[in-house]
């Protein structure tokens, strides 16, 4: 079986129908089998009324495979999914033309070919023994108008040569025989939320001023997150064009879900005043936010979206940058986001769930892997120190030996503890671990450490810190650090 690429494009025709129309000629006596053509998978087939393939331009050629005299042979084309566009009539030799050289085959449509077949039968008969067809001869035919489909099945065309016409009726001793595939779908746009390279900033807890509020670095403007529109360089329009996303959709639409307040514009007190600068927030064509995209300011910002018009960027990576305003603590989140379109005449609208960024801390953190049971024989305490001259907060992750794990347990749930705050080159108190287990036991109540250990991991919204693990004697009269 010989398979061949079918270029095909696509064109409205036709009052409750879409034309197609292949491309270019194809040659199914290729010795290599190539893939079929990819139609853009956002194109609309009617279920109902059809979808009208056209093969304007589209030579399909078959070897004869079998030489064609002045005694009449029978040519069979099926489609494995679909039917003619339209009725496959004469003159035939427009549609269909056998043998080297012009008129020298007649070629008579005698059964099929209708709006409701899905295969054509064709005699063909040299007009004189010197005009005959070889073996090695091509068979060139075009679909008149094209064919109709109802689904987006894989259609695949096969050519036969027979000797009488009710072999070809029973596609029974074939003289000779080829397939190939015709076309199928494909995806053309495709939008998912990475580069391959580009990473998250972090929130910066390091500094002396501005503390939580800027991001990594001491910097206002940071990403929420990467939109990368890929389009696939192999799929074709209704028009026979290079299909696109710019000429796939009519209008698309970025937006993004967060917590936002972070960026509301400032009062005459430096306070934030619940209003917006939408040009706070954009899409950049780099991940540094240097690169300034035409009218890739946001449309619109709330407290918890925004949103961006994107018709202008098409197979492109956005960069979704916003502006701090140095005031409000940027908030430890995850973004979401939704990048919708609207298709052009013809095609479907689109929709796509996005999880963006993740927006965390870079404070330091610290993980004791061996902590006792809480309820056991030795006493077990826990001493924080921090080592930086910048005030943050504490908290800690608990998990048992079953990998169960708390987190998020404020220094103040502890009992003893007053504040989560612990100001640059200070320490807490001593923390009992049962007093800490109790906490993490508040926090989720089927938290369980049964007969086991814990392990601590301490997060401290500072730069270093350090943690000190001590345990007592029974009698407390001696302590062990580790």
């Amino acid at each position: 079986m010989k398979k061949n690429l079918i270029r095909t494009a696509v064109a409205v025709a036709g009052v409750g129908a879409t034309s197609l129309a292949f491309a270019q000629a194809q040659d199914y006596t290729a010795a290599t089998s190539p893939a079929a053509i990819n139609l853009s998978n956002e194109a609309i087939i009617s279920a109902a009324a059809g979808t009208a393939v056209a093969a304007a331009d589209g030579n399909l050629t078959f070897d004869t495979g079998f030489a064609v005299s002045t005694t009449s042979r029978y040519v069979r084309f099926d489609l494995n999914s679909g039917t003619w566009a339209a009725a496959q009539t004469a003159p035939a030799t427009v549609k269909l033309q056998m043998g080297t050289i012009i008129a020298a085959i007649t070629e008579t449509l005698v059964s099929g070919g209708q709006t409701t077949d899905s295969f054509a039968i064709y005699q063909v008969v040299a007009t004189a023994a010197n005009k005959a067809a070889a073996a090695a001869d091509d068979v060139v035919f075009i679909p008149t108008t094209g064919i109709t489909l109802k689904d987006k099945s894989d259609v695949n065309i096969t050519y036969g040569l027979y000797e009488t016409a009710g072999d070809a009726v029973s596609q029974s001793s074939a003289l000779a025989t080829d397939s190939g595939a015709l076309f199928t779908f494909k995806d053309t746009t495709t939008v998912t939320n990475t580069d391959g390279a580009t990473a998250a900033p972090l929130i910066d807890v390091t500094v002396a001023t501005k503390t939580g509020k800027v991001f990594a670095g001491g910097v206002a403007k940071g990403l929420v997150g990467v939109v990368n529109i890929a389009d696939a360089t192999d799929t074709e329009l209704l028009t026979g064009i290079a299909a696109t996303t710019a000429n796939l959709t009519a209008s698309n639409v970025l937006t993004v879900t967060g917590d936002m307040t972070f960026l509301q514009d400032l009062d005459t007190n430096n306070l934030p005043d619940g209003t917006y600068t939408l040009g706070n927030a954009a899409v950049w064509a780099d991940a540094a936010c240097t690169t300034t995209l035409a009218g890739s300011g946001a449309e619109t910002i709330t407290d918890t979206n925004m949103t961006f018009t994107t018709d202008a960027y098409n197979n492109d990576v956005l960069y979704v940058c916003v502006t701090a305003n140095g005031v409000t603590d940027i908030p430890v989140q995850t973004f979401t986001g939704n990048y919708t379109t609207v298709g052009a005449a013809g095609y479907n609208n689109e929709s796509t769930d996005l999880t963006l960024f993740s927006h965390a801390k870079n404070g330091s953190t610290s993980t004791k892997h061996l902590v006792l049971n809480p309820t056991g024989n030795y006493k077990n305490f826990l001493r924080i120190t921090n080592t930086s001259t910048i005030t943050g907060d504490v908290s800690f992750s608990l998990i048992n030996d079953s990998g169960e794990t708390v987190n998020a347990v404020a220094l103040s749930a502890v009992e003893g503890q007053t504040t989560s705050s612990l100001a640059g080159g200070n320490s807490t108190t001593m923390i009992d671990v049962a007093d800490l287990y109790a906490a993490a036991q508040a926090t989720l109540a089927t938290f369980d450490v049964g007969t086991g250990k814990l392990r601590v991991t301490v997060s401290g919204n500072f730069g270093t810190m350090d943690v000190q693990n001590i345990t007592t004697a029974t009698d407390n009269t001696s302590f062990d650090t580790f």
